[in-house]
Parts: C-alpha cells; sequence; structure tokens
C-alpha cells in the first residue's frame, strides 16, 4: 500500500509540476510606427465657369491625416486674379462642394454646399 501511495504522490506531482503549471505569458507582437510624412497629403481642384464665362469658381481641397482643408477662389478669366473667398478646415466626417450650377443668374453670387454626417448646410457667397 505504500508503494502505491507513493506511485500516486509521484504521479499527481508530476501533474501539478508539467500539465497544470501556467505557460509564460506571450509577448505581445511589437508594433511598427509609422513617422508621418509630408507625401500623406493631397491636393485636389475643381472649378466650375459662370454662366458668362467671366468668373470660375476654383475649389481647392487639401487632406492631410487628420483634417481636410476646403479653399474656394473666384479668378476672374479677363485679368486673371485669383480671390480668395473661403477657406474651411473640417474633420473626417465633413466635406465641402459647389455643385455645377453654383454661380446666380447674375454671376454676382454663388453658393457652396458643407457636408454632415446628418444634414447639409447651403452658404451662400
Amino acid at each position: 500500500m505504500f508503494v502505491i501511495l507513493v506511485v500516486a504522490g509521484g504521479i499527481g506531482a508530476l501533474k501539478y509540476n508539467v500539465f497544470d503549471k501556467n505557460p509564460a505569458p506571450q509577448e505581445a507582437p511589437k508594433q511598427m510606427a509609422i513617422a508621418s510624412d509630408e507625401s500623406t497629403e493631397t491636393m485636389e481642384t475643381a472649378s466650375i465657369v459662370s454662366p458668362n464665362g467671366k468668373k470660375t469658381l476654383i475649389l481647392e481641397k487639401q487632406k492631410n491625416a487628420d483634417d481636410t482643408t476646403y479653399t474656394f477662389y473666384v479668378e476672374d478669366s479677363e485679368t486673371g486674379a485669383k480671390t480668395s473667398v473661403l477657406s474651411k478646415n473640417l474633420g473626417p466626417d465633413q466635406t465641402m462642394s459647389a455643385p455645377d450650377n453654383a454661380f446666380s443668374p447674375d454671376n454676382r453670387y454663388f453658393f457652396v454646399k458643407e457636408n454632415f454626417v446628418s444634414c447639409h448646410i447651403y452658404q451662400l457667397l
């Protein structure tokens, strides 16, 4: 009987030391940090000509890592003078645009559209 207890005790000790032991914690995989670079910025340009052809509405969209800057210019086709009329920084869930019919019938005003997730805002300039 003594031999059975020793064998049973030895098996219990072996089970405790080998099978129930928690494995060493695994290290989390290392992550590579990507440095911010000027090349991550993108620039897009769109233009709309007024009905009489004398003015051009120019939209420049510069996208950065965190936000997007929308800048609107009006260019006089006769003189080439370019005037900034609106510039706005927006977050990732907002955009701005100008439709093809942005100019008023008398070519004096135009409107732009600001798009949010839940609504749209039109601005007359």
